[in-house]
């Protein structure tokens, strides 16, 4: 970007008007509390309901709800803050801290949502190497993997010196960004084909295989056919967990094509603003996902608020009681 781009930007950016910036920052904060409540929702239910943590998908799909509350609560407010003041308000080493949680979280978000896929083929195409290998213990070391990676590959880059957390005026957001030009342009080509086009095309594959044998497992259903392996519980799980990874692309393929785009030519800051919106909404997918595609998921998650609301009353009953029998003493 040069120089002179980048003070358009800005200069755009603290000159909106006044009804631009309540809509843009009251989307940043509708987004934001609706994850962050979503998730924790996701989270409670999965606590409460010993059945759904059995399972070696839910890790995953637990990783990627703290994920997305780490995201609510540490990078959202200052990006929020940002959009609504019309500049950067943060500074230059609090926005390292928030750029860096921010990557790392987004890097280990699009390898964790990998996993799932690749958990999924495996449950459903190969079930007999899925109970062999998918224990609890590979499934939290394989988390922690794509995490370290996710941490060593920007901390990698920033503590070398090779790149820093600038802010960018067009979406409000501090990027890894090279030194130099021809730098920077290869950096954003290795880390969309590292996280982007390499994640993107294990789960399509995956996927595929999953799809055909769902199918497969549906004709054998409909002729009267054994088909033990794959329980009706998993295919709901299997077609959230999709509908996931799903909403996941629909997300991220066009924030990352802006973003791409971006380092090589300048482009208006509403279509800059594309990049923000999307990977922010990806966040607020899981809850919806859930609720939607998962009937095991939506079914215990009804119980569970349901028996918190039937306590609540309970209590309030209890001690309206109470306080009826000390005042008939008194």
């Amino acid at each position: 970007m040069s120089l002179n781009y980048i003070k358009q930007l800005a200069y755009e950016l603290s000159h909106r008007p006044q009804w631009l910036v309540l809509i843009e920052t009251g989307l940043f904060i509708i987004i934001a509390l609706s994850f962050l409540v979503g998730n924790s929702c996701v989270l409670y239910v999965f606590y409460k309901t010993s059945s759904l943590r059995n399972r070696g998908t839910t890790y995953y799909l637990m990783a990627l709800a703290i994920s997305d509350i780490l995201m609510s609560l540490l990078v959202m407010p200052p990006n929020t803050l940002c959009c609504a003041y019309g500049g950067d308000v943060t500074g230059y080493n609090l926005g390292q801290a928030v750029g860096f949680v921010g990557f790392v979280l987004l890097y280990g978000s699009l390898q964790t949502t990998t996993l799932i896929s690749i958990n999924r083929f495996f449950c459903v195409v190969k079930p007999r190497l899925y109970r062999k290998y998918f224990t609890k213990k590979y499934i939290l070391l394989s988390i922690g993997a794509v995490w370290v990676i996710s941490l060593l590959f920007v901390g990698v880059f920033v503590v070398s010196g090779v790149a820093s957390f600038v802010f960018h005026p067009g979406n409000m957001l501090y990027f890894l960004t090279a030194k130099d030009q021809t730098a920077n342009r290869l950096f954003a080509a290795f880390s969309q084909i590292s996280f982007g086009v390499i994640p993107l095309s294990i789960t399509c594959v995956c996927y595929w295989k999953v799809h055909k044998a769902v199918e497969e497992h549906r004709k054998a259903l409909s002729r009267n056919l054994d088909t033990n392996y794959l329980s009706k519980e998993e295919v709901h799980i299997t077609k959230s967990v999709l509908a996931l990874v799903c909403g996941f692309a629909v997300c991220w393929i066009p924030c990352s094509m802006v973003h791409h785009i971006s380092v090589y030519a300048n482009i208006p800051r509403q279509v800059q603003m594309v990049i923000p919106y999307t990977a922010y909404f990806s966040s607020a997918i899981n809850p919806i996902v859930y609720n939607i595609f998962n009937k095991p998921f939506r079914r215990h998650f009804f119980q569970v608020f349901r028996r918190s609301h039937r306590v609540g009353d309970s209590t309030t009953q209890s001690s309206f009681g109470m306080n009826q029998m000390r005042e008939t003493k008194s």
